[in-house]
């Protein structure tokens, strides 16, 4: 199996024949390295023939990057806190508050 074909390959079954073939798996491969490489490469218009490509995702297959057990962040949006307090009361019973007392002299 070939380069480009190991570096597309994106299943763990498809990835461990990439290291059997002393490629490595795609998912250990540097994103960031990988896209300013390539930037690089385009900018200067440096490919020009399938040796040169060959030698541009040997260069990005170079840096990889560590294992980090645990690692997985959580796909969820954090509520953020904001600097006035929760209305807990009806509106309408907020409005007529405001009016007699004032908003609060001081916030959250």
């Amino acid at each position: 199996m070939d380069l480009p074909t190991c570096v597309q390959l994106d299943s763990f079954t498809d990835a461990s024949i990439c290291a059997a073939s002393g490629y490595p798996p795609p998912r250990s491969l540097s994103f960031k390295h990988s896209l300013q490489i390539w930037l690089i490469v385009t900018q200067k218009a440096m490919l020009c023939s399938e040796q040169q490509l060959y030698a541009l995702l040997a260069i990005i297959a170079e840096q990889q990057v560590g294992k980090r057990p645990g690692r997985m962040e959580p796909r969820s949006v954090k509520r953020r806190p904001k600097a006035y307090p929760l209305l807990m009361v009806p509106r309408g019973q907020a409005r007529q508050s405001i009016l007699e007392h004032g908003h609060a002299a001081t916030l959250k």
